[in-house]
């Protein structure tokens, strides 16, 4: 009647790319680190906001950012959905860019002109 126990290393998060994204969120952020494991709780934690992770090697995973209010969270990772990594990598979120204004609203009809 013996309990198997299986240990794993925890992940480890070297680089987020990019490190900063959009606040409507939908992002894709490339993690490299390390001991990523392909298994069904891999995750990514943006601040509280946890979602699923793509693995794509042990040294590799990418994550989609979700939406979020105008500021710096901790992006952290987990291979079981439960205990994440507390590397205080920082992932910040800006307000979307709105063009007011396109100057001139006119020009040439062949390349080269400027805007």
């Amino acid at each position: 009647n013996g309990v198997t126990v299986v240990y794993f290393a925890p992940p480890v998060v070297s680089i987020i790319v990019p490190s900063s994204g959009p606040a409507a969120g939908q992002s894709i952020i490339t993690v490299v680190g390390d001991k990523y494991l392909n298994a069904s709780g891999l995750s990514c934690k943006f601040g509280d906001d946890s979602g699923p992770a793509e693995f794509v090697s042990p040294s590799l995973i990418t994550c989609r950012s979700p939406y979020s209010r105008r500021g710096s969270v901790a992006l952290e990772v987990s291979n079981n959905g439960v205990d994440y990594t507390s590397s205080d990598h920082l992932f910040l979120f800006y307000d979307d860019m709105v063009i007011d204004k396109v100057a001139p609203t006119a020009g040439p009809s062949h390349s080269g002109g400027t805007l």
